[in-house]
């Protein structure tokens, strides 16, 4: 679900964490119209409105981390294997022509777009923690 804010017009920070939690809390009462699944959301419900062990301001922000927990983590795995693959141009090298290769051989095979897989090719060492430039 894509939220209604995501555009490409240039926003402030404020702008873009108010929407955000406009969203999450959307998001938060959505699901609480809908009867309890047994996903984290649904108990983080519960401790809130059952349990009463969570204000909805506490609700809205874990609600708000796990969606930073799930794409968080990818984005900096990406940029880490980017950042070692731009400092080790010879790996680089080696992943395009890798790459290129099963992209022919797929073809070979009737395959337009070549074989899939072709992510499994990361040479950065460094896991999805932050990893500083300097």
């Amino acid at each position: 679900m894509t939220p209604p804010f995501v555009t490409d017009a240039a926003m402030s920070r404020e702008e873009g964490g108010r929407l955000l939690r406009a969203y999450v809390t959307d998001l938060v009462a959505d699901k609480r119209s809908q009867p309890p699944d047994g996903s984290l959301l649904s108990a983080l419900i519960a401790a809130r409105d059952e349990d009463d062990r969570l204000s909805e301001a506490e609700l809205v922000a874990l609600t708000q981390q796990m969606l930073f927990t799930g794409h968080e983590p990818a984005t900096n795995l990406i940029g880490n294997g980017m950042i070692a693959l731009f400092a080790n141009p010879s790996q680089l090298s080696l992943l395009v022509t890798a790459l290129h290769a099963r992209r022919r051989a797929g073809r070979r095979r009737g395959d337009p777009r070549g074989q899939r897989g072709d992510h499994r090719h990361r040479v950065g060492q460094p896991g999805p923690a932050p990893v500083p430039l300097a």
